[in-house]
């Protein structure tokens, strides 16, 4: 019968062969449960590093390409196509801010009138690179300082101080006629110019935002490849948890609230080149609440609904117009239904049909291994 000391003792730790240590052995049986299990590795690995994002972003800034340059002649229809992608820059910048960080930032559209007032003033004796790095440092240190002014309030209170500061800029932009204009009118902006090339044509201005629009959600595109999506995800739904797993919350919600407000900087920065003109009410509270609403229609699961939500925003009231009287009210609809048959967003219902292919094919894969 063993002693009470006997029984209390740990086992002895197994040991391994003579001259081969254990770690090797175990390092052996990993590499082997791999190389046999490759494609159930893969599998259960999170779906979005399985996604081909950045394919996506290139097949989009190809399609929309191939698009305008075979079918589209119209002039209207070019500067429809224009909005649409400035659009889809602020969006962008948006679903970084509120559908990945949670911050609900009313201001984006008062970004993008920074970054358009300070381009369009440093190109008054500068050249347009100049302009819209000033528009993206401007807008980059604003972002920064309301991010630490406010990185201790909830929600809400951001989102209330976030329209507090969006009201005091249009003020701002109105009284402050050595950096706006009387009124906050400026005229005469210079086109855009690049490597001693002007972009004067509504099609070589197009091209600028396609390819901007593009980068943008490339960025968001190695953002939802990455670990770093998770980690904003977490401290967004789960704070606390990720709080003690080591992560630092208010870094990650201020990072990606400046990273929003950059784009919507330099979207404003070539909207004021593409426009030549500015007044405080192109950059107003409509279009923040325009912006809101892209990324709800569109669908806050995934940065091509802000593509999807961008395109009905811009196209529909354009459709709706012979309607007169009844455009508001087929248009309100149109919202209503949306939200009610698709809480997922326009982009949901795509997800809806792939997980429904997958499913049935699933079955028919399972018949006929039953077969």
């Amino acid at each position: 019968m063993l002693g009470s000391d006997e029984r209390l003792s740990d086992p002895a730790p197994p040991r391994s062969p003579p001259g081969i240590p254990l770690a090797a052995i175990d390092g052996l049986v990993d590499k082997i449960a791999q190389r046999l299990g490759g494609t159930n590795q893969r599998q259960r690995s999170p779906a979005n590093y399985r996604r081909h994002q950045i394919l996506s972003v290139l097949a989009f800034a190809g399609v929309v390409w191939a698009f305008v340059t075979v079918f589209v002649t119209q002039l209207n229809t070019i500067g429809l196509i224009q909005l649409w992608l400035f659009y889809v820059i602020l969006g962008t910048g948006f679903y970084l801010s509120f559908a990945m960080a949670g911050r609900i930032a009313v201001c984006q559209a008062f970004m993008a009138g920074v970054g358009a007032y300070s381009s369009a003033w440093a190109t008054r004796s500068h050249t347009f690179l100049v302009g819209l790095g000033f528009a993206i440092l401007t807008t980059a240190v604003l972002s920064l300082l309301l991010a630490r002014l406010l990185s201790k309030s909830g929600h809400f209170y951001f989102a209330i101080a976030t329209l507090g500061l969006a009201e005091i800029g249009h003020t701002v932009f109105t009284k402050w006629h050595g950096f706006t204009g009387p009124s906050g009118l400026v005229g005469g902006i210079p086109p855009i110019e690049l490597f001693g090339r002007t972009f004067s044509s509504s099609r070589h201005v197009m091209w600028a935002f396609l390819i901007v629009a593009s980068l943008c959600l490339l960025v968001v595109a190695l953002i939802e490849r990455s670990p770093l999506r998770r980690e904003v995800i977490a401290t967004r739904d789960i704070p606390m948890v990720a709080s003690a797993s080591g992560v630092s919350i208010e870094h990650y919600k201020t990072g990606f609230f400046v990273l929003g407000s950059v784009m919507a900087g330099i979207g404003g920065s070539l909207f004021a080149h593409w426009q030549a003109f500015l007044a405080p009410e192109s950059f107003g509270i409509d279009l923040s609440i325009g912006l809101f609403l892209m990324v709800i229609l569109g669908g806050a699961i995934s940065p091509w609904g802000v593509v999807l939500g961008a395109a009905f925003y811009v196209w529909a009231p354009e459709y709706l117009k012979n309607y007169h009287e009844w455009q508001s009210l087929i248009y309100g609809a149109l919202l209503m239904i949306i939200i009610i048959v698709l809480p997922e967003g326009l982009v949901g219902l795509g997800h809806r049909s792939v997980r429904q292919a997958r499913r049935l094919s699933r079955r028919r894969r399972g018949a006929v291994d039953r077969a």
